[in-house]
C-alpha cells in the first residue's frame, strides 16, 4: 500500500513559502478544468481551494522522501484484520476488493507497509474532512491523470500550469505524444 498521491511534484510544494506561487496556479488549473468540465467558475474556485487544502494537510502527514529510503526501517508486516483494526476510519477489505474482483481477501490476508505511520494520521485526516472534499480529491486526481488524453482545451490549461511549473514553454505535438506512447506501450513490436 502507497501513499495517496498529491498533484504537486513533492511536499515542499505545500509546505514552503517560496512556492506559493506554484500553488495559486494549480489552484488556477483545478479551476480551469472545472469550468470546462460545466462548473461554476467562482464555486468551483471555492471546492478547488478546499482540495488544494486538503492535499497541504496530505503533504503535512505525508513522510519526506530521505526517511523513505531505509524501506527495512519503515516495512510492516500484518494481517488485514490488524491493518482495520489500526486504521479502521478506512475500509480495507471493501478497498482492496474493489482492486481484486476475482481474488477477495480476508481478514487472514497479509498485508505490507512501508508508511503505518503515514495511514495511522490518513484516518484521522480523513475522519475529520467533510466527504465532499474528499471525493472531489479523488475525482480531481482521476481528470489529471487524464489530462494528457483530453481535447485541445484541455491541453491549454494544462500547458499553462506547467509554463509556471516546469517552465515547459511548449507541449509537444499531439502526433508525437501518440508515436511515443505506442512505442512505450508496443516496444519493437
Amino acid at each position: 500500500l502507497d501513499q495517496m498521491q498529491l498533484g504537486l511534484p513533492g511536499r515542499d510544494y505545500y509546505l514552503k513559502m517560496s512556492s506559493l506561487k506554484d500553488l495559486k496556479a494549480y489552484h488556477r488549473y483545478m479551476t480551469d478544468v472545472a469550468v470546462l468540465l460545466g462548473a461554476d467558475k467562482r464555486y468551483a474556485s471555492e471546492e478547488m481551494k478546499k482540495v488544494v487544502q486538503f492535499e497541504t494537510l496530505l503533504a503535512n502527514v505525508s513522510i519526506p522522501e530521505a526517511d523513505r529510503q531505509d524501506t527495512g526501517a519503515i516495512y510492516e508486516k500484518m494481517s488485514l484484520a490488524e491493518l482495520e483494526r489500526r486504521v479502521p476510519e478506512i475500509r480495507w477489505r471493501d478497498y482492496l476488493n474493489a482492486f481484486l474482483p476475482e481474488q477477495p481477501v480476508d481478514d487472514r490476508e497479509p498485508i505490507v507497509s512501508y508508511a503505518m505511520s503515514y495511514f495511522n494520521e490518513l484516518g484521522k485526516l480523513i475522519a475529520k474532512t467533510e466527504r465532499r472534499v474528499v471525493q472531489n480529491y479523488a475525482l480531481w486526481r482521476l481528470i489529471m491523470d487524464m489530462m494528457p488524453h483530453l481535447p485541445d482545451e484541455y491541453q491549454e490549461k494544462r500547458a499553462e500550469f506547467r509554463r509556471v511549473l516546469l517552465g515547459v514553454l511548449s507541449e509537444r505535438n499531439r502526433w508525437n505524444q501518440c508515436v511515443e506512447w505506442t512505442n512505450k506501450k508496443l516496444g519493437m513490436a
